[in-house]
């Protein structure tokens, strides 16, 4: 029940090291990340086993430029396309800067209080 497998194709044993590629380190320091965050390991189990079935390679976490999560479904964005990792379904995901929105309303309303 480990959490982040060596993929390369050493054999494992007593008194063999471990290697591990550099895809396996990316997927260590999400994980990482994500513990620091908050998200339970029982939670981060069940998003790498999603992944490894939908990415089996691990090259989906390489491809992708963003990893996304609630705290309950982990997802992978690349270019404005959300894909939910459990199912594959994809959906489109816009991210907003509300700050330059909120500042472009105040101008708009303090210049109509002025005139």
């Amino acid at each position: 029940n480990e959490i982040v497998i060596p993929s390369s194709g050493a054999l494992r044993g007593r008194g063999r090291t471990r290697q591990y590629t550099y895809a396996d380190i990316v997927l260590l320091k999400v994980v990482a990340k994500l513990l620091h965050q908050g998200i339970s390991v029982l939670r981060c189990k069940k998003a790498l086993l999603a992944l490894r079935r939908r990415y089996p390679a691990k090259s989906g976490l390489l491809q992708k430029k963003y990893f996304v999560t609630d705290g309950n479904e982990v997802f992978l964005q690349n270019s404005g396309v959300l894909e939910r990792i459990a199912t594959g379904q994809m959906s489109f995901a816009f991210v907003l800067d509300l700050g330059p929105i909120r500042s472009h309303v105040s101008t708009q309303l303090e210049n109509r209080r002025a005139g």
